[in-house]
């Protein structure tokens, strides 16, 4: 029975590595880094028609590549990349546009 149950108990563990391992490979970015911004996804939105996606807040440390920390008005808050949508800055953007040298 003991060899039986080290049996089972193996092939669980390895079943466990290859599902993890199938789901990392389809798991796609968007990927951030430091110092870029973000839309955050609202849990509970208000009402139906309220927003969906709040922002920008920038992003102040990268855990891996599935979580990071925001800063959501002057608070850090850890959040996962699945919350997260990259946020586009253009002419018409709240924030100071990037200066090329």
């Amino acid at each position: 029975k003991q060899w039986y149950q080290r049996r089972v108990i193996i092939k669980t563990k390895q079943r466990a590595q290859y599902m993890a391992t199938q789901y990392d490979k389809k798991v796609k970015g968007p990927f951030f880094e430091k110092g870029e911004y973000c839309l955050a996804l609202v849990n509970v939105p208000k009402h139906k028609f309220s927003e969906k996606w709040k922002g920008p807040y920038l992003i102040t440390d990268k855990i891996n590549d599935w979580n990071y920390i925001i800063s959501i008005d002057g608070q850090e808050k850890i959040i996962n990349v699945e919350k997260m949508k990259p946020y586009v800055i253009n002419k018409y953007s709240i924030l100071p546009r990037p200066t090329t040298p």
